[in-house]
């Protein structure tokens, strides 16, 4: 099992990463034990998502850090609709500023965890198989470093 994540740092900028255990991860990120997160704190966890495997965690992290901000919040806001729109170059979008209700959300998912619960679930990313993706013929992207526990 593995998680992505989004962290809202206290500057504003979103932090990216994945993990094993959520909980563990949140509560280093908390305590300045992560190098980008530790002059940002406190961090809130704004969006996770569970996944069979820490390798499909890991690929969706990196698909993730790839996305501009905007894109990055409309998944946190479950606009999932948006996404292939936000995706395109040259894409006019208001600023990206979260909402009200957003930053609620987020206050409420971090104190979850630091008490040591899991989140409530966030909106989901639907993500196929390699497997599926080859049999549509697309190349699935593939992190270098987790090429050798996939192929």
């Amino acid at each position: 099992m593995g998680f992505t994540y989004i962290l809202k740092c206290s500057d504003g900028k979103l932090y990216t990463g994945s993990t094993a255990d959520i909980i563990h991860r949140f509560r280093q990120h908390s305590r300045g034990e992560s190098k980008f997160t530790r002059r940002r704190l406190p961090v809130q966890l704004a969006w996770a998502q569970e996944f069979d495997s820490l390798e499909e965690a890991y690929i969706v992290e990196h698909q993730i850090k790839g996305w501009n901000r905007s894109k990055k919040i409309a998944l946190i806001e479950g606009r999932l609709d948006q996404l292939p729109e936000l995706a395109r170059r040259g894409t006019q979008v208001d600023p990206a500023a979260f909402t009200q209700a957003t930053l609620q959300h987020i206050a409420g998912q971090s104190e979850q965890l630091a008490a040591g619960s899991l989140p409530c679930p966030s909106p989901r990313l639907e993500t196929q198989p390699v497997d599926a993706l080859a049999a549509q013929g697309r190349r699935p992207w593939i992190p270098r470093a987790a090429k050798s526990t996939w192929l």
